[in-house]
């Protein structure tokens, strides 16, 4: 029962991080590399609010088809953690 309730934590917590994000990218522009970072956590909010869920809808068909997202996130969008720290370097100007 307590991780039902760490993973709707978390669920929102990456929902307000994802808000906020979107805010702030359209308030300084789209056109930065850091954004990829909102892709991830598109990501971490689809994975914590199905973990979080998964205790209601129960073992079975509904749960692993809902799971198969969540796999394929974290291979493509986990990636791109290395171009938002490129991103975040050259703002750094770091050499």
């Amino acid at each position: 029962m307590l991780d039902t309730i760490l993973f709707f934590g978390y669920f929102a917590a990456y929902l307000f991080l994802l808000i906020w994000g979107i805010k702030l990218a359209a308030r300084y522009g789209w056109n930065d590399l850091s954004n990829v970072l909102l892709l991830v956590i598109i990501g971490l909010v689809y994975d914590n609010g199905v973990l979080a869920v998964g205790k209601f809808i129960g073992e079975g068909s509904l749960l692993e088809n809902l799971s198969y997202p969540r796999f394929y996130m974290h291979a493509f969008f986990t990636p791109l953690l290395v171009l938002f720290s490129l991103g975040a370097m050259k703002k750094a100007d770091f050499k």
